[in-house]
């Protein structure tokens, strides 16, 4: 064998393999193969199991599979069965078997190369392994099975805060997703004891983990406990980043929302009100103020303090910028529905007439909001004794009701 020449191309692979130019590595690689081949021995290992990797990443598997194969009997020759170069092999053709549609044989190839890593002692090596497990059951859609994987992860990684915590992130939100409530609140609660401790309450790294908690239990319709999971998101956005960030203000209105979800009315108000007064030091309200006036309207209508609800509605309404007409619609069905609450009938009659036209050319009549807006007009005629109103609204009511819900 040609070393000098051996040394050159298996450089030069490994120079393109880092440059993701497969097909290059390749052929430098199957250079390094033609030129072992007569000693055999590690270099040829090598030099097998490196072409084997290029043609993973170009998608030729079965190729690959076969490559790594014999890269893995020589492997086995000069170090034995249970050597980490061999369980490495071994991931990697468990990782094509699940890439090429052949899940059964990839799960008998991670669990019996574990079971060689464990043996060999290799705990380096079984930290990836169970994370590429993890991974493969993912795909697959087996989340069962892949928080199974991930708790071994878990406890192999005991003596590595960091890394633990990111596992029990990804372990509550799978528990989230298969409904097991009890061990998702074990994991977030071990999650936040983690980054608290690695990272105190008052960074960006710990603000953006607790938002996603938070938001991983809004999307279970869990509103009582996410509200002080966006509070100490909140917190710890603002004290590293400017009040008018993105970050800071969607939890912000996250939290008004959970409380409100939540029916702790007083408290969404109590929020809503601390972030617009530290807002009025702005040059400009942040982003998607709009919707903000609008939620926190919500929470003031369902405490009924409907004429400050109006204000707030209003408010919305009057933000610059272009507005959709179906939320234009929305949000002014929320003013009719104050300024009735406030008893400003006639007022809310005006409006509701006005929206009644727009709903039922912009929605149609099988839209729920057309609906709401035709009963509550009937119910405003049935206040002010006008039978007329109500005989048409009920009639357009009773037209659409094959094709609607109330």
């Amino acid at each position: 064998m040609d070393q000098a020449r051996w040394d050159m191309f298996f450089r030069l692979g490994m120079d393109h393999y880092a440059n993701g130019d497969w097909d290059q590595a390749r052929q430098a690689f199957e250079v390094t193969v033609d030129e072992a081949q007569s000693e055999g021995g590690l270099n040829l290992a090598r030099s097998l199991n490196n072409l084997a990797c290029a043609l993973s990443k170009q998608g030729q598997l079965a190729q690959s599979i076969s490559v790594q194969d014999q890269a893995l009997g020589l492997l086995v020759e000069l170090y034995g069965p249970e050597a980490e170069l061999v369980c490495s092999g071994l991931l990697n053709i468990a990782a094509d078997y699940g890439r090429a549609g052949r899940p059964a044989e990839a799960e008998t190839v991670y669990s019996e190369t574990i079971e060689r890593i464990r043996r060999g002692g290799h705990r380096e090596l079984e930290a990836q392994a169970l994370e590429n497990w993890s991974q493969f059951y993912l795909a697959q859609d087996k989340l069962g099975r892949a928080a199974e994987v991930l708790q071994s992860l878990r406890d192999l990684l005991a003596d590595k805060p960091e890394q633990q915590a990111r596992v029990l992130h990804t372990l509550t939100h799978l528990y989230d997703a298969l409904g097991d409530i009890e061990k998702a609140d074990k994991a977030r609660e071990n999650t936040l004891s983690l980054i608290e401790t690695l990272w105190g309450p008052d960074n960006l790294a710990y603000a953006e983990v607790v938002a996603n908690l938070a938001e991983s239990l809004v999307a279970q319709g869990r509103f009582g406990p996410a509200a002080p999971l966006y509070g100490k998101a909140a917190r710890a956005f603002s004290a590293c980043v400017p009040p008018d960030d993105a970050r800071l203000v969607g939890c912000q209105l996250g939290q008004v929302i959970a409380l409100r979800e939540a029916g702790q009315l007083t408290e969404a108000v109590e929020a809503a009100l601390a972030a617009e007064q530290r807002w009025t030091l702005l040059t400009r309200p942040p982003g998607d103020y709009r919707r903000w006036l609008n939620e926190h309207g919500l929470a003031v209508f369902l405490l009924k303090r409907y004429e400050e609800a109006a204000v707030l509605f209003e408010r919305s309404l009057g933000q610059p910028g272009e507005l959709p007409v179906p939320t234009r619609i929305s949000i002014a069905f929320n003013l009719a529905s104050a300024f009735s609450g406030a008893g400003r009938n006639a007022d809310a009659r005006t409006l509701l007439e006005q929206l009644a036209t727009l709903a039922e050319e912009h929605l149609g009549g099988e839209h729920q909001l057309t609906w709401r807006i035709w009963l509550q007009l009937s119910e405003l005629g049935r206040a002010q004794g006008d039978q007329e109103l109500v005989r048409v609204n009920r009639e357009k009511l009773e037209r659409h009701a094959g094709s609607g819900t109330l």
